[in-house]
């Protein structure tokens, strides 16, 4: 494969291409700002930080809340039995 295009029409299409993805970036952007606002005013409202709100909405979102607990308790067991010398009986 090679990195220089050579051909005017088939720079055209690249650029062409290259421009949607960076119309693609720009409607990511601006929904990020709108998550980050909609964030804030749900923290105002409910006085829920927003690093949980958003941690909520992405689990949501993907619907992995399970293997979200999960992971969680694996790590719990782990850091209680490397950090605090606990015996954790995963079973």
């Amino acid at each position: 494969m090679t990195d220089v295009i050579t051909n005017p029409d088939e720079r055209k299409k690249l650029k062409a291409v290259i421009v949607e993805m960076t119309n693609c970036l720009e409607k990511i952007d601006q929904q990020r700002e709108q998550l980050k606002v909609i964030a804030g005013v749900a923290e105002e409202e409910y006085k829920i930080k927003k690093k949980d709100l958003n941690k909520m909405a992405r689990i949501m979102f993907k619907q992995n809340y399970s293997t979200f607990t999960a992971e969680n308790e694996h790590f719990a067991h782990l850091y209680e039995s490397v950090c605090e010398g606990k015996i954790v009986d995963t079973e």
